[in-house]
């Protein structure tokens, strides 16, 4: 569990206040150093911003008082794939930029590992639905905000199995 502002409002969603996300998350990385493992990069495909600005108060609070080197890396990576195209140059042609939750990147990854579970007449449906990392992100406060409101962002009906085996 943790800080899931952005899809509060979609039924299942449990979130918890980052007031609570912080300690925990430095109590685990400070439980690491205890028993060795100094150098964490912390992986999470969660990119609610309260999520990662957590781990990243939780990093430094680690460093301060345990002298551990941890980062939280994996969404920025990412953002920072899609946004300067570092993915497209390796693996696709035209890679879409706003392609995110829910978009060609996860639907091409679901329609390889586990195609019976993707409804492709639902998927025709869907429209485009970009977004803007650096803006759009950053001024929402619920999923509904980003693209067009479904819960999506990017473009799922382009996904493709060969794509999901590539990424």
């Amino acid at each position: 569990y943790t800080t899931a502002v952005l899809s509060r409002s979609y039924p299942g969603s449990t979130s918890v206040r980052k007031g609570h996300a912080v300690p925990f998350f430095a109590d685990v990385l400070n439980s690491f150093a205890a028993n060795g493992l100094r150098d964490v990069v912390v992986v999470s495909q969660h990119i609610d911003p309260p999520h990662v600005l957590a781990w990243e108060e939780a990093c430094k609070r680690a460093a301060a008082e345990t002298g551990a080197r941890a980062i939280e890396g994996y969404e920025r990576m990412v953002f920072d794939d899609l946004r300067t195209n570092a993915l497209r140059d390796l693996l696709l042609e035209g890679w879409p930029l706003g392609d995110s939750h829910a978009g060609l990147f996860e639907t091409s990854v679901m329609l390889a590992a586990r195609p019976d579970l993707v409804d492709a007449e639902a998927l025709g449906r869907l429209e485009p639905a970009p977004m803007d990392f650096e803006e759009d992100l950053r001024r929402a406060r619920d999923f509904r905000d980003l693209g067009n409101g479904l819960g999506y962002t990017g473009d799922p009906a382009a996904g493709d199995p060969e794509t999901g085996r590539l990424l």
